[in-house]
């Protein structure tokens, strides 16, 4: 080798050349492997730093996530927790130390800072269920219990939790969440209150009879021969009629309510006594011997009601009551045939005028109803264009604006105006509110076409939807071809839906709904809060509008409960971006705190009556001027603050009332861009 570490060979006599050839190749083949031994390890080396520069930048993004989740643990109002179940320690937030008012570090990792503060009453309830989402039964961990503060107070928290588990299945841990929902209770009962009872007698509605009536259906089925007899009774008031029409609401309004304290003294604690609407009402009897003690109790609450009620300034009215009686060993295939069965009996009662209650017999059911008479006479009206629409505005409660009008049914019956109650149940029931509904549909966006054409301001027009028509398949492209048809543009149109049709038609909703949201067709909840899962509703569709119900406006200014709600329930949609609608305003009281709490609109007798088509084009033509008009609107303006300082919409009923006082019926207001007709 030289001394530049060149191998050098010296070639001799003695050495072959074969294996100077080998020698060379030997030396060669040393470098290559050298040279690519130095090369893997260069890129190793390259590797490896790039793999650190990637573990140290991943744990820098770890440690900003963890920075992030940490200030948003810290931040939210909720209670954040990890229980590891192996090591059974209990990691919590610090928002969870304020919940239960302690101070950072004051409580232990132990589990038992959450479970030994739960209220003895629902200990053993939250165990079950969270072993039960533990083994798997569950997807989630839910519920709602009470807990105890550090002062020793009890409040109201929402548990949730999702159980993290190996790959076998087994649960490692519980992490979840508290909420404080102590505010919302008394609002969700409420809700679930007014969802399942009538209103002015207190007594349960028609959801809250028929659930009861199922459980006793079914309970029935399992049973078998052996089960316990039960019976439903029917009832209809005599004479409530002309009481009402003689005497007036108020007093119609307190006959009721005594009718349903007499009928509750007259049955047994297991009994359900229910108010359907109007004048009937219905009874359970949950357990009887034979039809002898159903016709006895029977016999007991017709004596009760027909003795004289004392109304108003001690006068006395007389009622008494019509009543049919169904027996469960009755062949009927729905919970709901039971109840026409002894609605049949009612019925034979009333027209035999015995005044004492009837037993069902299969016989009645060839004889002709109330039920099936009224049928063949909205058949007749249908195809002799008896229906009638009337307009009702509603105004927007800041700038007093008619924002739209609810198109509301009549039915011309002879000499009689009769209102939707009278005639809507019995349509749904017949089928005949599939044509009654096209009619309605086509009606009033032909009216809103035609406002439009004749020059007035574009308003949104409202339609009412039942249950039957949100059924059919082709509901959606069927309004769509109206408004084709009748040349108006969907966002002219909004469709009011009440909860109790979504409660019927809940699986096939959804697919009608987001096909009107496609075309820009609005929706609305109507008589938000009367039906059960309100809220749910909220969550799940797409709605604009929700109008609250009358229920809730009626005694805002007397009742502090019902105040409450309507604020709750007025923030609860603004936070969803949905805008809402007092109905049933009334009184200068009820605009007034509506005003306070930031309800966006008003509909009610206060702002506006329905009316017929041509008093609302006067009234819509007067609006029109006066917002077209510079020196008008400035004068409405000046009107409204020298009539209140709380802004325009608390002086509307003063100046619904100082224009009413001052015109001739029929003759429209002249009440700034706020106007009303004293008629209609």
């Amino acid at each position: 080798m030289d001394a530049r570490g060149v191998v050098m060979f010296t070639k001799t006599m003695d050495t072959p050349p074969a294996l100077v050839l080998i020698a060379v190749v030997a030396v060669l083949l040393l470098g290559l492997a050298v040279g690519l031994r130095n090369r893997q390890q260069n890129k190793a080396r390259q590797l490896l730093a790039k793999a650190q520069q990637e573990t140290i930048e991943r744990e820098a993004r770890l440690n900003e996530a963890a920075s992030h989740l940490t200030l948003a643990a810290e931040g939210t109002q909720d209670g954040l927790w990890h229980w590891d179940l192996k090591a059974n320690t209990f990691w919590f937030s610090s928002g969870w130390e304020t919940l239960l008012g302690f101070e950072k570090g004051e409580l232990s990792k132990d589990p038992e800072e959450w479970l030994s503060r739960v209220h003895p009453g629902y200990r053993a309830e939250l165990q079950a269920r969270i072993t039960a989402h533990l083994q798997g039964e569950t997807d989630q961990f839910r519920y709602e219990h009470r807990m105890r503060r550090k002062d020793g107070s009890y409040f109201w928290v929402s548990a949730r939790a999702t159980a993290t588990r190996d790959n076998s299945g087994e649960a490692l841990g519980l992490a979840g969440s508290h909420s404080d929902i102590t505010a919302l209770i008394p609002v969700e009962r409420q809700l679930l209150d007014a969802a399942f009872h009538d209103k002015l007698t207190g007594l349960p509605n028609r959801h809250f009879f028929m659930g009861r009536l199922d459980t006793a259906v079914e309970q029935k089925r399992q049973e078998g021969n052996g089960a316990r007899l039960f019976a439903v009774m029917f009832l209809d008031l005599d004479r409530f009629k002309t009481i009402n029409d003689t005497f007036g609401h108020q007093v119609g309004d307190q006959l009721l309510t005594c009718v349903a304290r007499r009928l509750q003294n007259c049955v047994g604690p297991s009994d359900m006594v229910a108010r359907l609407g109007g004048d009937e009402f219905v009874i359970l009897l949950d357990c009887v011997q034979d039809a002898q003690e159903a016709l006895l109790v029977g016999a007991r609450i017709s004596d009760a009601l027909a003795s004289p009620f004392e109304i108003l300034d001690g006068a006395e009215v007389m009622s008494g009551a019509s009543i049919g009686i169904a027996l469960s060993y009755e062949r009927f295939d729905a919970t709901e045939d039971l109840v026409r069965l002894a609605d049949l009996a009612m019925y034979h009662s009333k027209t035999q005028r015995k005044g004492r209650p009837e037993l069902f017999h299969e016989r009645m059911k060839a004889q002709p109803t109330k039920s099936s008479s009224r049928q063949s006479e909205l058949t007749r009206a249908l195809k002799q264009k008896e229906f009638r629409l009337h307009y009702q505005p509603y105004f927007d409660i800041q700038s007093g604006r008619i924002l739209g009008v609810e198109a509301l049914i009549r039915w011309q019956s002879e000499n009689l105006l009769l209102s939707p109650s009278d005639f809507i149940p019995l349509a749904e029931e017949t089928g005949l509110i599939h044509d009654i509904g096209d009619w309605v549909l086509q009606t009033a966006c032909a009216q809103s076409s035609a406002w439009q054409r004749a020059g007035l301001p574009p308003i949104q027009i409202a339609v009412n939807v039942s249950a039957k028509q949100l059924q059919e398949a082709d509901f959606a492209q069927r309004v769509v071809d109206v408004l084709h048809e009748t040349r108006l543009a969907p966002r002219w149109l909004n469709l009011e839906l009440t909860e109790s049709a979504l409660m019927d038609t809940y699986e096939k909703a959804p697919g009608t709904l987001e096909r009107l949201d496609t075309f820009g067709i609005g929706t609305s909840i109507d008589d938000f809060g009367t039906g059960y899962s309100s809220l749910n509703y909220l969550r799940r569709f797409n709605f604009q509008t929700l109008k609250m119900d009358r229920c809730f406006v009626s005694d805002i200014s007397t009742n502090k409960k019902a105040a409450v709600i309507v604020k709750g329930l007025i923030s609860l949609a603004h936070n969803l971006g949905i805008s809402v609608i007092a109905e049933g305003v009334e009184s200068h009281d009820q605009l007034r705190l509506l005003t306070a709490e930031n309800c966006d609109q008003v509909q009610g007798f206060l702002t506006g009556r329905p009316i017929a088509p041509e008093q609302m084009s006067r009234l819509l033509r007067s609006a029109n001027v006066k917002e077209h008009n510079a020196h008008g609107a400035r004068r409405v303006r000046t009107l409204v603050q020298d009539h209140s300082e709380a802004g325009p919409i608390i002086q509307l009923g003063a100046m619904v009332d100082e224009y009413r006082d001052s015109m001739e019926p029929g003759r429209e207001s002249k009440a700034g861009s706020i106007v009303t007709l004293v008629e209609g």
